[in-house]
């Protein structure tokens, strides 16, 4: 039996990682390039941080929603929730 791209809801089109501008390097954790197919919410997340495309195959990336300190987030991101109550 094999799985295929859809069976296990791999991404499509352009990736988007952080960039280490000290590192020069993508942010890994484990090893495994971060990843998330919005850069738009990478750069809302983690704000002053370089969003770049990355060519990672996402089988041996880690997608964001997986990364330690992201499970309370849900995608796609609802601003509002990240806004403080006046």
């Amino acid at each position: 039996m094999t799985i295929d791209q859809e069976a296990i809801k791999l991404p499509t089109g352009q990736l988007y990682g952080l960039w280490g501008d000290k590192s020069g390097q993508f942010l890994t954790q484990g090893g495994r390039v971060i990843f998330h197919t919005n850069r738009e919410e990478l750069e809302f997340l983690f704000p002053g941080t370089t969003v770049k495309p990355v060519g990672v195959n996402p089988l041996e990336g880690l997608p964001i929603q997986y990364v330690a300190g992201m499970e309370a987030v849900s995608f796609p991101l609802n601003r509002e929730d990240f806004r403080c109550p006046s």
